[in-house]
C-alpha cells in the first residue's frame, strides 16, 4: 500500500531543527557509542546560535543554581545501543518521511539532544503554540502515524480531547505497516532509536526545569495530550503515550527533589535577603507544580500499567523500570502513591519478563536501608507475594524470588516465617542446579549470620544436614553449597574436629562431618557430585588445587577407616573419596599409603556383606590396577611376584601368584565350590546366608573383572528349582552373578570373531542364543509375581544385557547389528515387562526412588535400542496423567527421539494416542484421558514431528471404520500445522487405500474440511484495541515436582 505523507508546507511557517555546527557530547544510552551531535546555523529556531548555558530570559538570582547542572545519569537513561546503520525492515517502515520534523532531527541526525531540547525550547518561547504542536507531531510521529499533520488539527478552532479521540479511533489502523509500530520492534536500529526518544523527551523535561514555573505549564500541555493518547483505544497510541509518561517521570522526579532540597536551604537559615525571599517564593511555586505534573504522569501510569494485553508487555516493563528510577529520588512522594503495591501487582503478570523484573527491583528495594522504616512494616507481606514465585514454571524467576529472600535476610530476618525458611532450604535438592545453588546462598547467608567463625559454619552445615528426609541427599547439598561456603574446602580445620578432641562432638555429628568433607573433595576432584541432577554442576578443576587435596587427605585415610569402621555410610564415602583419588595421576607419590589402604581393604572385602561397600571395593581395585596408576610389590599377603600391573587392556586379569586381588579370588572360588559339593537339602538358614555372602562377593569381583572362577547359573538352578522366601535372595545374587557372566562372555566372543572368517555368521547366531537362554531365565523370574525381589533382579538383569548387547553390536557395524539386533519381542514377554512398570513404576504405594530407579533403566534401554520401541507406546499413556512426576523424563526422551528419527517419533506418539482412543472406545474411559494426553503431547511436538505423527495417524485411522472418530481427536493437533502442512496431509489422506470407502463418513468429512482451510487457525490477525484486564494463569509447579528424590532422576544414555 502506498504511504500517504502529511503535507509538510505548514511547516514552512516554523523555523527548521536542523544539523549545526557546534559539537557537544552527552551520554546517551549505555548501548549506544558515543555519537558526536551537531546543530547548524542554518535553518535553526531562531536567527542567533546561542548555546543552552549562555542563554536566559530571566534574572541569575531567580534560577536555582543546583538546576543548571542536572542530568540523568547512565543508569536512569537505560543501556546505551550502538550505533547502527539506516538499513532493515524497521528502518523501511518507521524512518522519518518529513525532513523539518523533530521526529527526523533526533533518529536521524547528530545532533546532541540537550542543543535539540533547547533549540525547541526556544521556538516554544517565541511561538508557544508552534512549539506545542510540534511536540504533539513528535508524539505521534513515534506512535507510527506520520501521516497525520498534528500541527494542523492543534491549530484548529476544533482541537480538543473528544476530537482527537475520535481522529485516533478512526480507522486507527491507517497508515500502520503489519499493525506494528516503533516501539513494538526489537531491531538494533529500533533499539537505538527508541534510546535516543526516551532521552530527548527526558531532556524536555530537564530543560524546563532550569526555568521558572510557568514553563511547567507548557510540559502539563504536553503531559495532557500523553494522558488523551494513553485513553485511545488504539495500541500504537496508547502505548506510546503511557511509555512517554514514564520516562517523563523520571527527571521530573529528579527535579522535585533538588527543589525540595533548595527549598530546605532556606528554611533553615535565619536571615534572609530580599532576593533569597524571591527565591523562595518561586521555589514554593516550582514545588506545587512539580507535584501536580508529578500526580499527572503518576495518574497515567496507575492507569494502564498492569494492562494485560500480551502485545504490551514491553509497554509494562518500562512503567516499572521507570518508576523504580523515579522512586530511588522521590521515595516519600511515591510511597504515598501505593507504589509499592503498583509493584507487587505486577508479580502475577502473564508475562515472564515483567514477572522478573518486579522480582529484581523489590530485591533492590529491600536491600536498600533507605526504605528499611517503610518497609519494615510491609515486608511479611511482600516476601508472601513473592515466595509464590519460587515455584514458578520460569526458572529465572523462582532463581531471582530466591535471591531476594538471601539480600533480604540481613534486614528483615525477624520478618522470615519458619515455612518460608524450610520450603527455601529444601530447594537445595532441586533437580535444576543453578536453582539449587541460589537456595544454598541463601542457606550460606542464614548460617552465616549465626556462626562467628569457620568451626562454626562448619557446625551448622552438619546441623542442617540432619534435617529429615534428606540424609540420602548428602552430596546434593554439598553440591550447592560448594560455591559460597568456602568453609567446606577447608580440610585441615575439618580433620582436626575429626582427628582430635579440641572440639566436642558426638560421633553422629563426625560421622555426617566426614562424608560432608568427602563429598566436598570428590566435587573438586571430578568436578561434579556423584548424584546427577538434570541439570548439575560442572565445576573447573584445579591440578594444582588436586595435589594439595590429596596431601592432605591420603596419609589420614586409614586412621579415619578405624575411626568409623562401623559406620557403613561412612566407609561408603570414604570408598568413593577414594575411587576420585584413584583417578589422578599424582597418587604414584603416595604408593606406600595406596598398599596399606588395599590391605585394609581387602580385608574389609571378606568382612563385610554390604552389596554397595563391596561394589565399591571391587571397584577402587580395579581403578588403581587396571588404570596402571600404580606397582604393587611385597611378601606376605601381597605375594612373592609383582601383581595388578600386567593386565589385559580389556581389564580381565590373568591370575598368578597370591597377590591381594588374587587372594580374593582364590578364596571366593574355593568357597563357592565347597558349598556346591556339600550341598544338602537341610541346609540352614545359616549355610544359605554363607552361600549369598559368597556369591555376593562373586557378583561385585565379576563387574569389574573378567574373573575365571569355575562357575554357572545352572549350577544354583539346580540346587534350588524351587523359588520360597528362603532362597529368593540367594536366586536373585546368582541371576546378578550370570548377567556379569553374561556381559563378560559377550565382549570376549565378540573380540574373538573376526568377519574374514567363514563361520562369523554361525558364531553370532550361536552368542545371540546364549544371551536368548539367560533373557529366558530373566522373563521366567519376572513372571513370579510372589517375588518382588526375583522380579526386580530380572528386570534390572533384561534391561543391563539388552543395553550391552546394543553397545557392543551398534559399535562394530552392521554384520553384527543384522544377528544380534532384536528388533521385536514375543506378546508374552512384552506383557511381562508392561505388568512390571505397572506393578513397580506406576504405582502410587512404590517409593518414588525406586519407581525413577526402574522407568530409568527402562528408558535407557529403549533409548540405546536394547529394547524395541513398539513398548513405549504402552508407558507413554501415563504421560500426561502422571506428568508432575516424570515429566521431566518423558520429555528428555521424547526430544531425543525426534532427534533421531521423525518417523519413530510420529510412530511412538500416535500409536500412544491411539491406545488410548482404543481404551476410550472399548472400556467406556472418561475422555478427559484422551484430551489431556493431546494437550501434553502438542506442547513437545516440534513442527517437523507434527506432520509424521499425523501422517500415521492417518493410517491407523483408515485401518476400519471403527477407527475413523480417532480423526475427531487428532484434529487437535491439526490446529498446529502450517497451511503447507496441512496441505499435505491432505494429499496424503486422499492416496490413503480406503480413503474412498470411508469419504462420505462424518468424521472423515469433518477432518478434510479442516484440512482444507488455507490459514492456520489462531494465526495473526488485526489486533482490535487495548483487551481487557486478564487474571493470570497459573505460572507455577507442585512442590513435589521440584525436589529431586533419586539418584538417577534423568535417564542418562552416557553412561
Amino acid at each position: 500500500m502506498a504511504e500517504k505523507k502529511r503535507n509538510s508546507s505548514s511547516f514552512k511557517l516554523y523555523p527548521k531543527l536542523s544539523i549545526a555546527t557546534v559539537k557537544t557530547s552527552t551520554p546517551i544510552r549505555e548501548d549506544f557509542q558515543a555519537d558526536d551531535f551537531e546543530l547548524s546555523e542554518s535553518n535553526t529556531l531562531n536567527s542567533t546560535t546561542t548555546t543552552p548555558e549562555s542563554h536566559t530570559t530571566y534574572e541569575k538570582s531567580t534560577i536555582i543554581t543546583s538546576l543548571e547542572n542536572v542530568a540523568l545519569s547512565d543508569e536512569e537513561v537505560g543501556e546505551r545501543p550502538t550505533h547502527v546503520a539506516n538499513v532493515g525492515k524497521d528502518w523501511n517502515y518507521f524512518h522519518p518521511q518529513d525532513a523539518s520534523s523533530i521526529y527526523r532531527l533526533v533518529l536521524e541526525e547528530n545532533d546532541c539532544l540537550k542543543d535539540l531540547a533547547y533549540r525547541w525550547f526556544n521556538l516554544w518561547e517565541e511561538h508557544p503554540k508552534d512549539g506545542i504542536a510540534f511536540m504533539l507531531q513528535f508524539y505521534i510521529d513515534v506512535a507510527g502515524y506520520q501521516n497525520y499533520n498534528m500541527v494542523k488539527l492543534y491549530d484548529s478552532d476544533q482541537f480538543n480531547e473528544k476530537n482527537l479521540l475520535k481522529k485516533f479511533e478512526h480507522n486507527w489502523s491507517q497508515g500502520l505497516v503489519d499493525y506494528t509500530y516503533l516501539l513494538r520492534t526489537n531491531s538494533n536500529w529500533s533499539n537505538h532509536c527508541k534510546a535516543k526518544i526516551y532521552q530527548f523527551v527526558q531532556e524536555i523535561v530537564i530543560y524546563c526545569g532550569k526555568k521558572q514555573s510557568y514553563e511547567y505549564t507548557m510540559l502539563q500541555e504536553l503531559f495532557n495530550f500523553l494522558r488523551i493518547m494513553a485513553c485511545s483505544k488504539s495500541r500504537p497510541v496508547f502505548h506510546t503515550g503511557v511509555v512517554l509518561a514514564a520516562k517523563c517521570i523520571i527527571p521530573l522526579s529528579k527535579l522535585y527533589t533538588i527543589t525540595t532540597e533548595e527549598l530546605g536551604k532556606y528554611v533553615s537559615t535565619k536571615d534572609v535577603t530580599t532576593i533569597e525571599v524571591a527565591n523562595v517564593r518561586s521555589l514554593f511555586q516550582n514545588k506545587t507544580v512539580l507535584v501536580k505534573l508529578l500526580g499527572l504522569l503518576l495518574s497515567i501510569i496507575q492507569k494502564n500499567y498492569s494492562c494485560q494485553d500480551k502485545q504490551l508487555k514491553d509497554m509494562r516493563e518500562e512503567c516499572i523500570k521507570s518508576l523504580y528510577q523515579a522512586l530511588k529520588w522521590n521515595p516519600d512522594f511515591f510511597f504515598k502513591s501505593n507504589i509499592l503495591g503498583m509493584f507487587t501487582k505486577l508479580l502475577f503478570d502473564t508475562n515472564n519478563e515483567v514477572r522478573l523484573i518486579v522480582i529484581k527491583i523489590l530485591q533492590k528495594l529491600m536491600k536498600n536501608k533507605r526504605y528499611y522504616s517503610y518497609l519494615k512494616i510491609k515486608a511479611a507481606d511482600i516476601m508472601r507475594q513473592v515466595f509464590v514465585h519460587t515455584l514458578d514454571m520460569d526458572y529465572n524467576i523462582a532463581i531471582a524470588s530466591i535471591d531476594f529472600f538471601t539480600e533480604s535476610l540481613r534486614l528483615y530476618r525477624s520478618e522470615f516465617s519458619q515455612t518460608i525458611l524450610n520450603k527455601i532450604f529444601m530447594m537445595i535438592y532441586d533437580k535444576y542446579y543453578p536453582l539449587a545453588s541460589a537456595a544454598g546462598r541463601f542457606l550460606s547467608s542464614f548460617i552465616s549470620e549465626m556462626s562467628e567463625d569457620e568451626i562454626g559454619v562448619i557446625k551448622s552445615v552438619i546441623r542442617f544436614s540432619k534435617m529429615p528426609r534428606v540424609e540420602h541427599m548428602l552430596p546434593l547439598l554439598v553440591e550447592s553449597l560448594t560455591d559460597c561456603v568456602p568453609e567446606l574446602h577447608s580440610y585441615k580445620i575439618i580433620l582436626r574436629l575429626l582427628l582430635t578432641s579440641e572440639e566436642e562432638m558426638e560421633f553422629e555429628s563426625k560421622a555426617k562431618l566426614l562424608q560432608i568433607m568427602c563429598h566436598s573433595v570428590i566435587q573438586n576432584l571430578t568436578g561434579k557430585a556423584i548424584i546427577l541432577r538434570h541439570e548439575h554442576r560442572e565445576g573447573e578443576i584445579d591440578h594444582h588445587k588436586i595435589g594439595i587435596i590429596i596431601s592432605i587427605i591420603l596419609p589420614r585415610i586409614i586412621t579415619l577407616f578405624d575411626m568409623f569402621s562401623e559406620d557403613v555410610d561412612c566407609i561408603k564415602v570414604l570408598l568413593e573419596m577414594l575411587i576420585s583419588v584413584s583417578d589422578q595421576g599424582v597418587i604414584i607419590e603416595y604408593r606406600t599409603n595406596v598398599i596399606q589402604i588395599l590391605k585394609i581393604f581387602a580385608q574389609h572385602f571378606f568382612d563385610s556383606n554390604i552389596p554397595d561397600v563391596l561394589d565399591l571395593i571391587s571397584t577402587l581395585f580395579y581403578k588403581i590396577i587396571a588404570n596402571g596408576s600404580l606397582k604393587l610389590e611385597g611378601s606376605g599377603i601381597l605375594g612373592k611376584i609383582t601383581l595388578f600391573y600386567k593386565i589385559i587392556a580389556n581389564g580381565s586379569l590373568k591370575l598368578e601368584g597370591s597377590g591381594i586381588l588374587g587372594k580374593i579370588f582364590k578364596q571366593c572360588e574355593d568357597d563357592y565350590n565347597a558349598f556346591i559339593s556339600n550341598y544338602e537339602e537341610s541346609w540352614s538358614k545359616d549355610d544359605i546366608i554363607q552361600f549369598e555372602n559368597i556369591l555376593l562377593k562373586i557378583k561385585s569381583l565379576l563387574k569389574c573383572f573378567n574373573v575365571p572362577i569355575t562357575w554357572a547359573l545352572d549350577d544354583v538352578e539346580h540346587l534350588f528349582s524351587k523359588v520360597t522366601k528362603f532362597n529368593e535372595t540367594l536366586l536373585s545374587f546368582n541371576l546378578l552373578c550370570g548377567l556379569a557372566h553374561e556381559k563378560w562372555s559377550l565382549q570376549s566372543s565378540l573380540e574373538g570373531i573376526h568377519l574374514a572368517n567363514d563361520d562369523v555368521l554361525l558364531k553370532l547366531e550361536l552368542l545371540r542364543r546364549r544371551c536368548d537362554d539367560f533373557l529366558d531365565v530373566c522373563y521366567k523370574y519376572l513372571k513370579i509375581d510372589t517375588s518382588n525381589i526375583l522380579m526386580e533382579t530380572a528386570y534390572e538383569c533384561i534391561c543391563e544385557l539388552s543395553i550391552t548387547i546394543a553397545d557392543e553390536m551398534y559399535k562394530r557395524g552392521k554384520p553384527y547389528v543384522d544377528v544380534l539386533k532384536n528388533d521385536k519381542i514375543s506378546e508374552a514377554q512384552k506383557s511381562l515387562l508392561l505388568r512390571f512398570l505397572h506393578k513397580f513404576v506406576f504405582n502410587v504405594l512404590v517409593s518414588d526412588s525406586k519407581a525413577l530407579k526402574h522407568l530409568n533403566m527402562f528408558c535407557k534401554a529403549i533409548m540405546e535400542r536394547g529394547l524395541p520401541f513398539e513398548i513405549l507406546p504402552h508407558v507413554l499413556t501415563h504421560y500426561s496423567s502422571l506428568y508432575n512426576k516424570y515429566g521431566d523424563i518423558f520429555d528428555m526422551m521424547l526430544t531425543d527421539i525426534s532427534k533421531i528419527d521423525l518417523n519413530v517419533m510420529g510412530m511412538v506418539v500416535s500409536s500412544t494416542l491411539f491406545i488410548e482412543f482404543t481404551n476410550v472406545m472399548t472400556t467406556g474411559t472418561d475422555e478427559a484421558a484422551m484430551q489431556n494426553l493431546l494437550q501434553q503431547f502438542a506442547k513437545i511436538l516440534t513442527t517437523q514431528s507434527l506432520v509424521p505423527t499425523l501422517r500415521f495417524a492417518v493410517d491407523l485411522a483408515f485401518c476400519r471404520e471403527e477407527n475413523l472418530p480417532f480423526l475427531r481427536y487428532i484434529v487437535y493437533l491439526c490446529n498446529s500445522l502450517s497451511a503447507e502442512s496441512k496441505l499435505f496431509l491432505l494429499e496424503y489422506t486422499y492416496k490413503t487405500a480406503d480413503y474412498s470407502k470411508f469419504c462420505k463418513h462424518e468424521y472423515v468429512l469433518e477432518f478434510v474440511m479442516l484440512l482444507n482451510s488455507s490459514k492456520r487457525k489462531g494465526g495473526a490477525v488485526a489486533p482490535k484495541g487495548r483487551q481487557k484486564r486478564i487474571l493470570l494463569t497459573s505460572s507455577t509447579r507442585t512442590e513435589d515436582s521440584r525436589i529431586s528424590t533419586e539418584e538417577t532422576s534423568a535417564y542418562d544414555t552416557t553412561n
